[in-house]
């Protein structure tokens, strides 16, 4: 047994070396063996690296059907412009093989007449982008259902993709196992969504994604069939002149994917529209929102499923970029110049864990505490930041601490004796007093007697 195990040990590295050595590197460009990508294509077998030289390629529009391919560009990006051609009527290039990777290549000017063209169609299963740039197409990447494929996009930029129907996008992902988005930037989609997918599983990290000051896009992040969702580490912002008044929307096609469970964390959110909503969950169960910064008008959640307790969106920092609202807490007349100010529950006001400890004194010394009102608008009440005049400063907190103590903490502290006994010595205790002695008590000033 023991020999035949090390035959199959052996056997099985002798096969590994063996796929190793027959994976091939084609190279193209001018003056290479393969004058374009497409020439390639016919030449290449499972496994193969393919490096393209730095350039652009117009019209240069194939699909690849070899399994885990490697295709980067070299010495800078390769630019696949369609230049009014298209691969089967899908897209520059039709990704139909399994576990696919694709570095630093560039694809612009994708058009079909269905209106859907894509920088990539893909139909194969797994994939992942590093690096690439998708604009100007009707599409950027536009991919099938497949119950097994994951995707990963990762360092890329997606700008000005989309038909302007609203039904094209800079990225549309289909109904796939998991998605995952990180390090990426994606702007300026025409009328159609910066970030769609039907994923059962959606990792959306550490992203740029924005309309801008210019754009025409709609929704930031589009998630329409729900699923398990994590949106963290994000910058996302809704421009003036966006198609559509909320931000992020969740399971609002229907809540069909198998998890519906919704983390908005440690985002920075910014609404420049003036109103609308950040966040629209039509799903059945609460959704969690932690540790971000809103900033801007606008609803903050709005749920559709559990009633308004349940929904689990304290802990949170509202900024406004514009003057409170009208409406004030009542106080009482002494206090009547006093600016007023809202302070939510103790229990609501705790700083998330996260945070450092000099992170949160920072934040508490410029910034106003509360748990958001997820129906009031941004600068009303509870949702109101503080005027400058009453944040607290170091200065203010170090006269507080000596001057609110009472004059027994002050004795004991030995910063402040009562003038009656300041000039005699502190007595000191050095044995139990007697049965019969009489019980000492407190007077006024808080000294023992």
């Amino acid at each position: 047994m023991i020999r035949s195990h090390g035959c199959l040990a052996i056997v099985a590295t002798a096969l590994t070396v063996a796929s190793s050595a027959s994976a091939a590197t084609l190279q193209v460009g001018p003056g290479k063996a393969y004058a374009t990508p497409c020439a390639a294509t016919a030449a290449a077998d499972d496994g193969d690296r393919i490096e393209i030289a730095a350039g652009t390629y117009s019209g240069d529009v194939c699909r690849w059907a070899q399994n885990s391919l490697t295709i980067v560009g070299v010495g800078g990006r390769a630019h696949l412009d369609a230049a009014g051609k298209n691969s089967g009527g899908k897209a520059i290039w039709v990704i139909a093989g399994k576990d696919t990777v694709i570095e630093n290549i560039e694809f612009s000017g994708a058009t079909v007449p269905d209106q859907n063209g894509a920088g990539i169609r893909q139909e194969g299963t797994n994939l992942t982008l590093r690096n690439c740039y998708f604009h100007d197409n009707e599409n950027g990447i536009l991919t099938g259902a497949d119950a097994a494929s994951e995707i990963l996009i990762e360092g890329c930029e997606f700008a000005s993709n989309g038909f302007g129907d609203g039904r094209s996008h800079n990225m549309y992902i289909g109904q796939i196992k998991k998605f995952t988005l990180q390090y990426s930037y994606s702007h300026h989609a025409k009328i159609g969504h910066e970030v769609k997918s039907r994923a059962e599983e959606n990792h959306i990290l550490y992203n740029r994604i924005m309309t801008e000051a210019d754009g025409s896009g709609s929704y930031e992040i589009d998630l329409p069939n729900g699923g398990d969702a994590f949106i963290i580490g994000n910058l996302v912002q809704q421009g003036p002149k966006t198609d559509n008044s909320s931000l992020i929307s969740f399971a609002e096609e229907g809540a069909t994917n198998s998890g519906q469970a919704l983390f908005v964390v440690n985002n920075t959110i910014v609404n420049d529209l003036g109103s609308g909503k950040f966040v629209v969950d039509r799903a059945t169960t609460a959704a969690v929102l932690r540790n971000n910064i809103f900033f801007g008008n606008g609803m903050v959640i709005d749920q559709g499923g559990p009633p308004p307790s349940s929904r689990t969106t304290s802990s949170e920092i509202r900024f406004s970029s514009t003057a409170p609202a009208s409406t004030t807490t009542s106080r009482p007349a002494r206090h009547a110049s006093t600016p007023a100010r809202t302070r939510a529950p103790e229990r609501a006001r705790r700083w998330p864990r996260s945070l450092s400890t000099s992170t949160r004194w920072a934040n508490k010394l410029a910034w106003s505490w509360a748990a958001p009102s997820t129906s009031a608008p941004m600068n009303t009440g509870a949702n109101r930041p503080r005027t400058p005049g009453s944040w607290p400063t170091a200065g203010r907190i170090a006269a507080r601490s000596n001057t609110t103590r009472s004059p027994r903490r002050r004795a004991l502290s030995g910063t402040w004796r009562h003038p009656r006994t300041a000039g005699t010595p502190r007595r000191r205790r050095c044995t139990a007093p007697a049965a019969d002695a009489p019980v000492p008590h407190r007077s006024d000033a808080g000294d023992v007697s």
